[in-house]
């Protein structure tokens, strides 16, 4: 009954809609590309790295930008929120729809990295309006969100495999392009919950406070001149001082003594200022998520590598099939049987976190294992059958995980520090994500193998494995203590 209640919060629901469009397309335009990569090869003349450094370029801008697209949403409210809403599902549909008329390697580079950055707009800007929206249930309804990713898996590389033999790959990417474009709509629907409210430094204050507002909007010389004009009646020396007109016909008073406090006030204010940015530069490191839980760097880095594995497998997924010579029909397939492992993996993952069966490091080290098993069985056996399984098991995995690390990190940190550990995941999925796509392609390139790439994957994901054990580890030392 608990668990259904959350569903009452009719502004999640409608986050999670856009982050499920917004996932839906991160993943279907990887997918598509992997669809039309022996196309893209023939008519551009690409090779794999060409094609894995276009495809890196938009991972990692569909991430690595997050500090800076936190702090404006942040600092931003109102309408200025929604534009860049917008402007996030503009980028992100225009730029798929631009990569249909690309007639070289830099060309497809920029149209693909301008989608990631549109992406990343709307990845930052969703995931801290849902963490707003829903409190104690975000496992879940970010869980639910990112299960957007199944159906990038399962359903944009079939339309872009039907449409293609129709249209062409170009005529097929505008089409697709066209769909996507559907993130406009979507994104205008969300529920910014900023009305009459504004965002200040010092805290919030009514936006209906006219003088409010216009006592921190005034300029900082007509302040000090208004200040001077209290003490129009008397000078330094206690003599006092006659009026003045300005060219304008204003009445200016005590202009000498102006002048001085403007100067004086100037250099006071900087000054000031100076200090206080060294101040708050020396308290943001010291109260840093980072100084005070050192273990949380090592969970940066396991996200940086965790997500080389997952850019490398979903890029290659469908290109390596089809290096094997399967027949169309058993290529598609495994997109299908990845996408019913990840809808599982991200939609009931929200709810295996809440139910805390086990602790979350403790599933995401079983969960590794279990792909690095997947994984050596998909590259020693390569048989369709088998490749149907691991396909499910790998797309699994990868997307429990990709649930768990960021709730991992979000348990570990106060709630106010939520948007510092989104931005710093964002930056390492971005990096990891550009060198899991770019490593891959080169790897492939060298031993002339989409397998070689396979062997890659399964190297990183045990260092992946090995990496999370001293986190594990040191929680285990931890709980005595607490306990005690």
């Amino acid at each position: 009954m608990e668990t259904c209640s959350i569903f009452r919060n009719s502004s999640a629901l409608k986050t999670v809609l856009a982050l499920f469009l917004q996932t839906c397309h991160f993943l279907g335009t990887v997918k598509c590309i992997g669809v039309y990569l022996p196309d893209l090869k023939r008519t551009l003349g690409l090779s794999s790295t060409d094609i894995g450094l276009a495809i890196g370029l938009f991972e990692a801008l569909s991430f690595a930008p997050g500090p800076v697209i936190a702090y404006i949403y942040r600092r931003t409210h109102g309408v200025f929120r929604r534009c860049l809403l917008v402007t996030g599902a503009i980028f992100a549909a225009g730029g798929l729809l631009l990569v249909s008329i690309v007639t070289n390697g830099k060309e497809l580079a920029v149209c693909l990295s301008i989608a990631g950055l549109g992406s990343s707009f709307l990845s930052i800007s969703l995931i801290i309006i849902l963490s707003d929206q829903s409190g104690e249930a975000f496992a879940v309804f970010y869980g639910i969100g990112k299960s957007g990713y199944a159906f990038g898996i399962a359903l944009v590389p079939l339309t872009a495999d039907y449409l293609m033999e129709i249209y062409g790959w170009r005529g097929s990417l505008m089409i697709i392009g066209g769909i996507m474009a559907h993130l406009i709509p979507f994104v205008l629907m969300v529920d910014l919950n900023v009305e009459g409210v504004v965002h200040h430094e010092d805290g919030y204050f009514n936006s209906d406070d006219k003088e409010s507002v216009d006592q921190l909007d005034r300029p900082e010389k007509e302040a000090l001149i208004c200040t001077a004009s209290i003490h129009e009646e008397t000078s330094n020396n206690g003599e006092e001082v006659t009026p003045k007109e300005s060219t304008t016909g204003e009445r200016i008073t005590g202009v000498p003594n102006v002048l001085d406090i403007l100067d004086k006030g100037y250099k006071g204010r900087r000054l000031k200022q100076c200090s206080e940015i060294y101040a708050s530069g020396c308290r943001i490191l010291t109260d840093s998520i980072y100084n005070q839980d050192r273990w949380m760097i090592l969970l940066m880095l396991i996200t940086l590598v965790f997500y080389m594995v997952d850019a490398g497998w979903y890029a290659y997924l469908i290109p390596r099939a089809i290096a094997l010579g399967l027949p169309t029909y058993q290529v598609l397939c495994l997109p299908y049987a990845a996408a019913v492992g990840a809808f599982i993996g991200r939609f009931l993952g929200g709810f295996l976190e809440k139910s805390k069966l086990l602790t979350g490091q403790s599933w995401f080290l079983f969960l590794t294992l279990l792909n690095i098993l997947s994984l050596l069985w998909d590259i020693f056996a390569p048989k369709f059958a088998f490749m149907i399984v691991t396909s499910f098991i790998s797309a699994f995995t990868i997307a429990e995980r990709n649930l768990l690390l960021l709730v991992i990190c979000k348990d570990r940190a106060p709630r106010s520090q939520f948007p510092m550990i989104l931005a710093s995941y964002e930056i390492f999925c971005g990096i990891g994500l550009f060198l899991g796509s770019l490593l891959c392609g080169y790897v492939a390139d060298v031993r002339g193998s989409f397998n070689a790439s396979y062997m890659f994957i399964a190297g990183v994901e045990i260092f992946v494995f090995c990496l999370m054990i001293p986190s594990i580890i040191a929680e285990k030392l931890k709980e005595p203590t607490a306990n005690y």
